[in-house]
């Protein structure tokens, strides 16, 4: 893979396309056996965070300001509008999108960026996630873990806080 991005890279370069490229790497959502996955539940296939979780580097010299770190909650659904946005493109009229723009974010890591939730369904599981929160549904069986203290979902706390169960329970119904 280093060596393919390499070449790639000088090929960019050899062209005089490098200062107006873009360059993202990102997985595809988990390890599809018994591997590292930074202590997080689940794998690929499923709804939890080891499974939906990913990494996206983005490269672009003058672009894309190096080393920012993003931590707002984003998704893979966010790089159409963020890519359109660098290209000086708009999407066609009438044509709505789920994701955002974050090239605000990308340039400044610290600005306020709005809370959201992000929707996950894979045959009979599915899942919301929050900024804080994670609620999953397998088998019918409604779970609640908050990632702000437990990020690998060992302790389900849906019989401690009803409340945002049942809240979080009435965004992805709605949404569903």
């Amino acid at each position: 893979l280093d060596d393919n991005v390499g070449r790639m890279v000088a090929t960019l370069e050899q062209l005089g396309l490098r200062d107006n490229t873009i360059i993202l790497y990102l997985g595809d959502n988990g390890p599809n056996t018994d591997r590292f996955n930074g202590g997080m539940l689940g794998a690929k296939a499923t709804v939890h965070e080891g499974g939906t979780r990913n990494i996206l580097l983005m490269n672009g010299p003058g672009i894309v300001p190096a080393g920012q770190v993003v931590e707002p909650l984003t998704a893979h659904i966010d790089l159409l509008p963020t890519l359109l946005n660098y290209a000086g493109s708009a999407l066609p009229n009438g044509v709505k999108l789920d994701g955002q723009n974050l090239r605000p974010l990308i340039e400044n890591p610290q600005r306020e960026w709005p809370e959201r939730d992000l929707f996950f369904h894979w045959q009979h599981r599915a899942a919301l996630r929050t900024t804080d929160y994670r609620l999953t549904y397998e088998r019918d069986r409604a779970s609640l873990f908050d990632l702000r203290v437990d990020p690998g979902q060992k302790k389900d706390i849906a019989q401690k806080e009803p409340e945002v169960l049942n809240q979080l329970k009435a965004r992805y119904e709605a949404w569903y």
